[in-house]
This record gives C-alpha cells, sequence and structure tokens, in this order.
C-alpha cells in the first residue's frame, strides 16, 4: 500500500519522523510502534549510561556507595541520573526538530559550543591544577586542555566531575583537592542545565505543531528538576548513612 502511494518529498518523511517522536510521551505508543529490540535497546542504553555514571560517582566516593554499604543512596543516585539522563535526551531530540527538516548543524553547533563553556567552567571551578599531577608536568597546558575537554564532553547530560587524582593519589594531592567545595559548581552547573532545557521547552511549545503533547514537555521538566532534588537528597543525608 505505501509503494502504491506517491511520496510528497522530505516534508512527508519530516512529518512522520515527527509522529513518531510525539509518541514518546506514551509508553505503549512506543513499545507498540517501535521494532522490540530497537525499543528494549533504548532503554538499555538509557540505563546502561546511567549506571556507568552512577559507578564513576561510587568510585570516588571511596566505597560510600556500594550496594552494601548504602544500597538506598546508590539505588537513589542511580534513580536520579537516569531521570536526568532521559530528560536531557528528550529535551535535544526536541531542539533538533526546531530547525526544520536536514537542518541539524544547528544542534552540532550548539552541543560544541555547550561542551566548550562546560569546559571553560571546569577549568574555573577546579583547583587540581596545583596538584602535583599537574604542577611542573611535561605537557603541562597540553593536558589541562584535554582534562577540560574531557569533562565539557562528560557534562553533555548532566553534571559529572572527572577528577584526574585516582584513588592512589597521596595525600597532599587529595587535601588540596578535597578542600575546594563543589556545592558551588553543582550548583552552576546544575543552572545551566535547568535553563537550557527550559528554553528548549518553550521554543519547542511555540515553534513546534500544536498537536505537540504537553505531556511530553511537562515530564522533561519534572524529570529534571526531581533528578536534581534526589541528588541533592543524597549529598545532604543519605552520602554516610
Amino acid at each position: 500500500i505505501r509503494d502504491s502511494v506517491a511520496s510528497r518529498g522530505l516534508g512527508d518523511v519530516y512529518k512522520r519522523q515527527y509522529t513518531d517522536i510525539l509518541q514518546l510521551f506514551s509508553i505503549y505508543d512506543i513499545y507498540e510502534s517501535v521494532d522490540k529490540l530497537q525499543f528494549w535497546s533504548i532503554i538499555s542504553s538509557l540505563i546502561s549510561l546511567s549506571w556507568s555514571f552512577t559507578f564513576y560517582q561510587s568510585m570516588k566516593k571511596k566505597g560510600a556507595l556500594d550496594v552494601g554499604a548504602n544500597a538506598i543512596g546508590k539505588t537513589m543516585l542511580l534513580i536520579s541520573n537516569l531521570l536526568q539522563i532521559t530528560s536531557r535526551l528528550l529535551a535535544l531530540v526536541l531542539y533538533a526538530y526546531l530547525f526544520g527538516p536536514g537542518q541539524f548543524w544547528p544542534m552540532v553547533v550548539s552541543v560544541l559550543a555547550h561542551i566548550l563553556i562546560m569546559a571553560l567552567l571546569h577549568y574555573l571551578t577546579s583547583d587540581e591544577w596545583v596538584t602535583h599531577e599537574f604542577k611542573g608536568a611535561t605537557f603541562r597546558r597540553s593536558k589541562i586542555v584535554y582534562h577540560c575537554l574531557l569533562n565539557g564532553i562528560c557534562n553533555l547530560y548532566l553534571h559529572m566531575w572527572i577528577s584526574k587524582i585516582d584513588k592512589v593519589a597521596g595525600r597532599k594531592d587529595r587535601k588540596e583537592v578535597e578542600k575546594h567545595r563543589t556545592a558551588f559548581r553543582q550548583i552552576l552547573f546544575d543552572i545551566i542545565f535547568v535553563l537550557e532545557n527550559l528554553l528548549i521547552i518553550i521554543w519547542s511549545y511555540l515553534q513546534l505543531p500544536k498537536d505537540l503533547p504537553p505531556a511530553l514537555l511537562i515530564f522533561i521538566s519534572v524529570a529534571q528538576i526531581l533528578g536534581i532534588l534526589l541528588k541533592f537528597l543524597y549529598y545532604s543525608c543519605l552520602l554516610y548513612t
């Protein structure tokens, strides 16, 4: 039947793709319309990425997030990461559709700009550069640039701090880094993520077709805020319980 109907060009393809995106607000709709393997691949990718971030955060907390030591805390942080990543991913999908069919370059430029901004903020809010790892090191500037870009990339979905000071670092290096409070950095980065998502939601509501389900926009906002609240609840109440 599809072959017997004349194609209406790229606009028709874009409309079909947009309709598929609208089905994201209903788990039943997407499960029925998307290939089952592809559906579970999306779900498993989100969970795997969330688990990777949670596992790294657990390693950096010196075992404070181990399942045996703090199962509730680790579960809460996993859910927090999952909510923030899912919200951010849906927001980026909507953002890509704002520029029309085939216009992906604004999305690419925006992501690169975000990465560079996060890299710069990492440089300004981190005091790792005074440690032995970077002081007097060969190619010091190159190492700093590489480390900042790495953190910029890792901060695409949510706040992450990829620290060069690993678990075998000396006490002096650890003391120099740990004296820098991370609360300001986390709040600053989270504010940027919230503002970016908010701008995407408002722009999508104004520009995309009126059949854009409000439930999708509400989910993006609520999931991100809830994820951030769970993270702060963990760090303030459950870190060492």
